[in-house]
């Protein structure tokens, strides 16, 4: 027995609009250049196929924003799952929720066990 499946896979759905909602530490434009993989659509990102969406690059591009949250201190930003609204000329919006939590910083840094460099030396590494 054979069986046949058909399967219309339709058009790319490309992304009109990213936004993001709770950021006040950058701006939305600095968190949209973050993104790497996933852009809005213009000439450029048209061409690039850049605005095309795809569900694994937006999550690179997720973790992408939550490491430019920690390296700035802020180690408990939470990037949280984002809206996705299609319209119907099959143009997609995303909305990224952030809680961006407070700023830590390092007050003291001390080295132990260290047998084989001296510990003035691993310091210069922290400065």
């Amino acid at each position: 027995m054979k069986e046949v499946f058909n399967v219309d896979e339709g058009n790319r759905v490309r992304i009109s609009d990213i936004d993001f909602e709770g950021n006040r530490v950058y701006s939305v434009l600095r968190l949209r250049l973050a993104m790497k993989k996933t852009k809005q659509s213009g000439l450029i990102t048209h061409i690039a196929k850049k605005d095309i969406y795809d569900p694994a690059r937006l999550q690179e591009d997720l973790d992408k924003l939550r490491d430019l949250y920690r390296a700035s201190g802020y180690k408990n930003a939470v990037i949280g799952d984002p809206r996705i609204e299609v319209d119907p000329e099959r143009r997609l919006s995303i909305t990224v929720p952030i809680e961006e939590g407070e700023r830590w910083k390092l007050s003291q840094v001390t080295i132990e066990g260290n047998q084989i460099l001296s510990d003035q030396l691993l310091m210069r590494v922290f400065t």
